[in-house]
């Protein structure tokens, strides 16, 4: 599939869906959005599962005044039900200032019709 496919682009939007302030804020929608069995490698060397990221994410003052834009999008279909998404995610302030640079990647699972992510690392990016 090319990287424009209905499903890549399904798949983009709710990659980036997680990157807005009231889906982070929301235990349901993350919650919706995570599989049972996720797991994430993050960017300060702490391995989390669902549960864990659901309350850092609740925990989290930052996100509601900072902005996250993803780019550089690529797609890996591994099966036609898994699918690794690779991107870049910068957070900025409200004055425009890039406060973090991360890669990223998501590895994303069909299950009872519903895409879910199962697998998700961050890492700070070098300079831009």
């Amino acid at each position: 599939m090319g990287d424009n496919s209905p499903l890549h682009e399904h798949l983009r939007q709710l990659e980036e869906s997680l990157l807005r302030p009231e889906i982070r804020q929301s235990p349901q929608a993350v919650g919706e959005l995570l599989a049972d069995n996720f797991v994430e490698f993050a960017g300060d060397g702490k391995i989390y599962n669902k549960r864990q990221i659901i309350d850092a994410l609740q925990a989290d003052t930052v996100s509601s005044k900072v902005q996250w834009v993803a780019s550089d999008f690529n797609f890996i279909d591994l099966s036609p039900d898994v699918v690794l998404i690779t991107y870049r995610a910068r957070r900025y302030d409200t004055s425009g200032l890039i406060l973090k640079d991360t890669l990223r990647s998501s590895l994303w699972r069909l299950h009872d019709n519903t895409w879910r992510i199962v697998f998700h690392q961050g890492t700070v990016a070098a300079n831009p």
